[in-house]
């Protein structure tokens, strides 16, 4: 059975405005989405921690857990910008998954569209 592209959303979150990257996540979303991919936006986070304060490797250790159900990631931002919790999922995903990493200009840029994939169960 054939699955859209689950995608992670990695960008800044507690890097400036939280509110205002909260936001660019949602964008993002909507731009994966467009482009053939269901998005996962750990940003929407931000709404559970306002109910329910978690330290933040609580909320790293999470995220790091859902990346195992995506098929690839879209970071926000280019490399020289990466928050200290980018480098951690990016280097989660280096050392155990080796998911694809696209950065969103580039997939705004060259109309990258996320394919159907093979369901792996």
């Amino acid at each position: 059975m054939k699955v859209k592209q689950r995608v992670y959303i990695c960008g800044p979150y507690s890097n400036g405005d939280q509110s205002r990257n909260v936001n660019s996540a949602l964008l993002a979303g909507n731009i994966v989405l467009a482009q053939g991919g269901i998005p996962f936006i750990p940003h929407l986070f931000h709404f559970w921690h306002f109910i329910d304060q978690k330290p933040k490797q609580d909320w790293l250790y999470i995220d790091k857990q859902m990346l195992h159900a995506m098929h690839s990631i879209v970071t926000l931002v280019s490399e020289n910008s990466y928050t200290e919790g980018m480098h951690e999922e990016l280097n989660y995903n280096e050392d155990f998954l080796h998911l694809p990493v696209y950065n969103l200009s580039k997939v705004v840029r060259d109309n990258f569209m996320f394919v159907e994939m093979e369901d792996e169960r």
